[in-house]
């Protein structure tokens, strides 16, 4: 399996698409970024820490499957 295989499109509401694009806008920054930056914030900020510990352990599995897919 390729690294790309594990790219996924979202897919959004009109609403929440045209929020997005309005960003993208105000601020010179790519899809990805933005998602990237809201993530960060989220887990910072609405996670409790036994919530963010599960969600780092979650994501360190899934970037081992990842690695291990590459090989």
């Amino acid at each position: 399996m390729k690294k790309n295989d594990f790219r996924k499109n979202i897919k959004l509401t009109d609403p929440i698409f045209n929020k997005l694009k309005a960003l993208m806008k105000v601020k010179d920054v790519k899809q990805y970024e933005l998602i990237e930056i809201i993530l960060d914030f989220y887990v910072t900020n609405k996670l409790s820490e036994k919530e963010r510990e599960f969600f780092n352990y979650q994501l360190e599995e899934l970037n081992k499957e990842l690695n291990n897919e590459n090989e």
